[in-house]
């Protein structure tokens, strides 16, 4: 699929050489804020919503998302591909920043929409939304993510690239997770609440996506027009990336990263409300993990030019693993619980930050090894492996939850819930 576009005026690509200035940066950082303020809400709220706000069941939910996230995978896939064959003055990548910024804002307002119209007209009604609203962000976030392959092709660059999304990204993290449900409550706690606030967040989304689009270059790999012969099949992509071993490593490392921090996100609102006894804890529990993970963001640098950028994942991996183990001492004792949340998620900083710019190092092994560049198929397939994880630990959620009886929006639940 070969995309073109007339209508831009003058082109917005430079030099692979050309050094990125802070602008470059810092208008790539916001617009992490933007996207990961939105997706985070929708993947670690989203079930508490379709189960407490709406009354869909818990097995019902844990099934939608699982299935919407399998069916993602297609949609990971088919916009790398049309993203490493897009030809426009813009670049490959940045341009559906431009076009999709809008809709990713409206697809997120409608995911929390669900109207009162029966249980079946709602569980429908969910399965499109969430399905609008995954594709959106696969629209919005394979071409953000290939923007450190685009940018640059140095290492270092890359890496700062990466600590400049991480912050931001973790920072919207932190106020959804702080925020969100305090406002909710002080709000009214109804669905009008809910609704106003995602609306502010979606408008956010998409003011900060556009900021990233405005102020960023695109340097390396072929993006004129009239330049077609770089265009690569799918089946030729696919086996470039396969036989790479080094993609296929960081491929497995983000799944199982991405299952195990959506179970404990997902998690941790009805945890929070049934086993320490008050939703709002989630907002402290929330600050306790979001504030050291902000602090460690800086630490980042550091480490990976002290230790370089494997082993400084690698003994982030290890961490995490250890505040798992904690947190399942002693299930019902608060600080334990917090300690082990701290550990676990200071954990995932390096994994999760480094992650990206590894992927993009893959890109350049590729290129080395078989003279193809990937970087909308690259950048995908770590998409898939993210969304696939998150869909999996979300569902594993809901399911667990529905073996145990849990009966949606009861006062109380029964002790094989808890």
């Amino acid at each position: 699929m070969e995309i073109k576009n007339e209508a831009f005026a003058e082109p917005d690509i430079l030099g692979p050489n050309t050094a990125l200035t802070n602008k470059n940066l810092l208008g790539y950082g916001i617009g992490a804020f933007g996207i990961m303020s939105l997706w985070i809400l929708g993947s670690t709220m989203l079930t508490y919503y379709y189960t407490e706000i709406v009354g869909i069941s818990a097995g019902l939910v844990g099934t939608i998302i699982f299935l919407s996230r399998i069916f993602d995978g297609i949609s990971d896939v088919a916009m790398g591909y049309v993203v490493d064959n897009t030809r426009s003055k813009h670049g490959k990548a940045r341009p559906w920043l431009l076009w999709l910024a809008v809709p990713f804002s409206i697809s997120g307002i409608l995911v929390f929409s669900v109207p009162d119209i029966g249980t079946t007209g709602q569980v429908v009604y969910a399965v499109i939304t969430n399905l609008l609203f995954i594709l959106m962000y696969t629209g919005i976030r394979i071409p953000y993510n290939a923007l450190i392959a685009l940018m640059s092709n140095d290492s270092q660059e890359r890496g700062m690239m990466s600590i400049y999304q991480m912050v931001p990204g973790f920072t919207a993290g932190m106020v959804v997770s702080i925020a969100f449900i305090p406002l909710f409550n002080m709000l009214g706690g109804t669905r009008i609440s809910w609704f106003l606030l995602v609306l502010i967040l979606s408008v956010m989304a998409g003011s900060f996506i556009y900021v990233t689009f405005r102020s960023t270059k695109e340097r390396v790999g072929s993006h004129n027009e009239s330049d077609v012969k770089t265009k690569v099949s799918f089946i030729t992509g696919l086996k470039v990336l396969l036989g790479n071993k080094f993609w296929v490593l960081i491929f497995l490392v983000g799944l199982l990263m991405s299952a195990l921090n959506a179970m404990s996100s997902a998690g941790g609102l009805y945890y929070a409300l049934y086993v320490f006894g008050d939703v709002n804890l989630i907002a402290l529990i929330g600050a306790a993990t979001s504030l050291p993970v902000l602090v460690s963001l800086f630490f980042i640098a550091p480490l990976v030019k002290k230790f370089g950028k494997r082993n400084a994942a690698l003994g982030g991996a290890f961490l995490g693993i250890i505040g798992g183990i904690i947190k399942i001492v002693d299930p019902s004792n608060l600080v334990i619980y917090m300690t082990g949340s701290v550990l676990q998620t200071i954990g995932t900083v390096p994994v999760l930050g480094i992650g990206i710019a590894l992927l993009a190092d893959t890109i350049e092994y590729g290129e080395w090894k078989t003279g193809i560049r990937t970087e909308g198929l690259a950048t995908s397939g770590g998409m898939f492996a993210d969304k696939l994880g998150n869909g999996l630990g979300t569902a594993i959620v809901g399911w667990t939850l529905a073996l145990g009886g849990y009966v949606a929006g009861a006062a109380e639940q029964s002790e094989s819930v808890i």
